[in-house]
């Protein structure tokens, strides 16, 4: 009798972690998307950086808070003069304060540099919120 109940206990916590181990495969094959919005900065932040920053916060947050919640977005501040980040500099030839999407989707990765837009709308946070929002949109 105890063999028994062994044995059916040990299938049934095996079949739950093979089935659990291919729901994980499953949801990293089919939805490989991933956005990172970086937002560089240099030591010395002017009033425009600050505000480029605190507008980008406030749209992820406010229109994409369900895609930051599962990392689908991220969004990370990089010091752009800081060793550390000099590898990530180098690649995407950032100098100083810039604005970029990192697009992760099958396997490819594709930059979007959105730095121009962000300063021309610096001063319209609805024009700002609106074309960051729509170049996002497009990605997804």
């Amino acid at each position: 009798m105890f063999n028994k109940t062994f044995y059916i206990v040990a299938t049934v916590l095996l079949m739950g972690l093979i089935l659990g181990m291919q729901t994980q495969i499953n949801a990293q094959t089919t939805d490989p998307l991933r956005i990172e919005v970086l937002d560089f900065h240099s030591k010395h932040r002017c009033s425009t950086c600050l505000t480029i920053e605190e507008m980008t916060r406030e749209t992820l947050k406010s229109e994409f808070g369900r895609e930051l919640k599962s990392q689908r977005i991220t969004f990370r501040l990089v010091d752009a003069e800081a060793e550390a980040n000099a590898k990530l500099v180098r690649e995407l030839e950032v100098t100083g304060t810039a604005l970029v999407l990192i697009i992760h989707r099958d396997g490819k990765r594709t930059t979007v540099d959105l730095t121009s837009m962000a300063f021309m709308n610096a001063h319209d946070s609805k024009a700002f919120r609106n074309k960051l929002s729509a170049e996002l949109k497009k990605h997804l």
